[in-house]
Order: structure tokens, then sequence, then C-alpha cells
């Protein structure tokens, strides 16, 4: 269970023209990053809904062991190598956030 005030971090960044705010929780005992949340398409829209689906998905996984960078290499992606999907945004975020 983790506990109510934790470490958090926010990156704000720009997917398909629009600003997306994601934010990185940590475990403050261990320090792992262990939750994401993400806002950035309209409030009550069928995207920010997915949106959310996908970062309280993810933080569960997270929770129970998953790695970021799991997320991040099963994400589809562009030849160039840039994330088809919102999902593949907020991985490639989680694995840079990782990584530092």
């Amino acid at each position: 269970m983790l506990p109510n005030r934790r470490i958090c971090i926010t990156h704000t960044a720009e997917y398909e023209n629009n600003k997306v705010h994601v934010s990185i929780g940590y475990d403050p005992e261990t320090l792992e990053i262990c939750e994401v949340f993400a806002a950035g398409p309209k409030i009550g829209s069928s995207a920010q809904a997915l949106l959310s689906d996908i970062c309280i998905e993810r933080s569960r996984a997270m929770q129970d062991g998953i790695q970021p960078s799991y997320f991040a290499s099963r994400a589809s992606r562009t030849d160039d190598g840039q994330p088809v999907s919102i999902a593949g945004f907020v991985a490639d975020v989680l694995l840079l956030e990782s990584q530092i």
C-alpha cells in the first residue's frame, strides 16, 4: 500500500500538437516508479478517459513489478521510432524518467 503523499514529477510535452502533462509518482521507500497520471485531451472526452485507463493499468502493473521499459518496448511505432499512439507516448515518458 502506497502512502497518501508521494514524490511526483510532472513532465509537459506535446503529442500530436497538444500539450500533455504526464505525472510520475515514486514509492518513497524504494524510489521506484510506481504510478503514472496524464492529462491533456479535453476533460470528459473519450480520449481523456482512454488516457486515464491506460495510466491506471500501467500504474497497477508497475506496482506488481513490471518495469517501464516493458511498455516502451511493446508500443507501436512509426518507421522512425516515434510512438503511434498516446499509450506509446506515455510509455516513452515513463522510460525516459526511469533512466534518470
